[in-house]
C-alpha cells in the first residue's frame, strides 16, 4: 500500500479522501502560527492579505475601517474568506508574483497595506520599496517552526509552506520520496537533489495536492 506523510494535520474530509483511494498516511504539524501584538492606525488604498492568518489576526482588532479598502490577496482560499466576511477583493493570484503583475498591469501606482507573517518572502515589499511606492506592512502572527524525527518508509511527502519544508529537514531527510508541494516557493524550500521528483498541484490548494498525490500513485 502506498504510505504518505503530510506535514500538516488533515480534516476529516481530507483524510477521507485518502482512505477511499486506498493510500494509507500520517499527518503532523510541523509549523504552528500564534498572534502577536501590533498596531494598524496607517491603512493606506488597498489592502494585501498572503494567508488567511493574517485575516484571522486582524478580525480580532474590530477595526471597521478595515472594510472600507478594497484587498488584494493570494490564494482562492483567502479570497473566498475575505468575501466571506464582508471584504471587497478585486484581485487575486496563486501566489506573490502573480499578484505583483496583476497590480502592475491593472493597478499601477497604487498605495497599500501588507498584513503578513513573520516568515512572509520579500516579493510584495521588493516591489512597492523598488518602485517607490507609498507601502506599510503589518507583522499581524508568528510563524514558529515545531521540527519533529519521523521514522517509517514513506512514498510520498506533502509540504503546504517554505515554513514545513525548513521544520521537516531541521530532523529528518528527504531520500527517494516524491515530494508534492503546494506551489512554487514551497518547492523552492526543497534541498536541489529533491526538486527533480517533486509535483504541483493545477492549484495552491489543500485539497489539490492530495488530488495530485492520488494521480500519480493510482493513475
Amino acid at each position: 500500500m502506498i504510505r504518505i506523510l503530510a506535514t500538516k494535520k488533515l480534516t476529516k474530509n481530507q483524510k477521507s479522501i485518502l482512505n477511499n483511494a486506498n493510500i494509507a498516511f500520517e499527518c503532523s504539524n510541523f509549523i504552528e502560527t500564534k498572534g502577536i501584538q501590533f498596531e494598524m492606525d496607517l491603512l493606506h488604498d488597498f489592502l494585501i492579505f498572503s494567508s488567511k492568518n493574517a485575516v484571522k489576526s486582524i478580525l480580532k482588532k474590530n477595526n471597521l475601517a478595515v472594510f472600507e479598502k478594497k484587498c488584494f490577496c493570494v490564494g482562492s482560499k483567502t479570497k473566498t474568506y475575505l468575501e466571506k466576511k464582508g471584504f471587497s477583493v478585486v484581485a487575486s493570484a496563486n501566489n506573490a508574483k502573480e499578484l505583483i503583475a496583476i497590480i502592475e498591469a491593472q493597478f499601477a501606482r497604487c498605495s497599500a497595506t501588507f498584513f503578513c507573517g513573520t516568515k512572509r518572502k520579500n516579493t510584495i515589499p521588493d516591489y512597492f520599496y523598488s518602485n517607490k511606492l507609498v507601502f506599510n506592512e503589518v507583522i499581524v502572527y508568528e510563524t514558529l517552526l515545531k521540527p519533529k524525527a519521523i521514522s517509517g518508509v514513506f512514498d510520498g511527502i506533502l509540504f503546504f509552506s517554505p515554513s514545513a519544508v525548513s521544520s521537516y529537514l531541521q530532523s529528518n531527510s528527504i531520500e527517494n520520496e516524491i515530494c508534492f508541494c503546494i506551489g512554487e516557493t514551497t518547492k523552492e524550500a526543497l534541498p536541489i537533489h529533491a526538486l527533480k521528483q517533486c509535483k504541483l498541484p493545477e492549484q495552491p490548494t489543500i485539497e489539490a495536492v492530495i488530488d495530485s498525490v492520488i494521480s500519480f500513485f493510482k493513475p
